[in-house]
């Protein structure tokens, strides 16, 4: 049986502070001390289910600061390596970044655009729509395909990715009215959803979260 662990990172100062987009780069966004606390709570949760089980072969990681500090911490617990990884990344929302979702999509050079695509093709200006990041998603799993074989596997990223992942392990279908508030809400910070498959073919099962308790 193989089993994939998929975390979010923990809570961000970016997730306090939403304004804090627009004066420092996304991908330099740390873990607030919340935010770490929930991740060690998590390691320990992680750890406890696995226990008389082999541990992980490595952790597949979003290269975003928030999402490598939440790696680190939990790598604490099995000593072993960190794999950052490009297609793991935070969704790209381009001009969009530090402003309130619902008023940017109101500007008129957006809004005819919002309302012709839909939320799940809809991208704004410089950015990327969240069909782009289940292809990106998709590339990783079939790049990295070897870790479906593995009887434990971590992967730390952020909440449309994570979303997406389960998608593609559970090979269901995207909902094409998703939006990126549903992959937030149906994956909070410090949250880590549990998969698991007989062997092959590697279709997985969601069976099970792990919740940090800080909150």
């Amino acid at each position: 049986m193989s089993t994939i662990y998929i975390v979010r990172h923990g809570q961000s100062e970016g997730n306090v502070d939403p304004t804090l987009y627009s004066k420092k780069k996304n991908e330099n966004v740390e873990l607030t001390p919340l935010g770490k606390k929930q991740i060690e709570n998590v390691r320990h949760s992680i750890i406890d289910d696995m226990k008389g089980k082999k541990s992980p072969l490595a952790i597949f990681t979003s290269p975003f600061k928030r999402c490598t500090q939440t790696s680190e911490i939990i790598a604490q617990g099995f000593g072993v390596s960190i794999r950052p990884n490009l297609l793991l990344s935070e969704i790209n929302c381009g001009e969009q970044q530090g402003c309130e979702a619902e008023d940017f999509v109101q500007r008129p050079t957006e809004k005819h655009y919002y309302d012709t695509l839909g939320s799940w093709q809809y991208n704004p200006h410089r950015g990327e729509s969240l069909i782009e990041v289940h292809v990106r998603t998709g590339l990783f799993v079939v790049q990295n395909h070897f870790f479906q074989y593995h009887p434990q596997t971590i992967i730390v990223s952020h909440a449309s990715t994570c979303l997406m992942m389960h998608y593609f392990l559970t090979n269901s279908c995207p909902v094409v009215t998703d939006t990126l508030e549903k992959a937030i809400s149906y994956w909070p910070n410090g949250l880590a959803k549990k998969y698991e498959t007989p062997g092959y073919p590697t279709t997985f099962v969601h069976t099970g979260d792990l919740y940090a308790t800080a909150i």
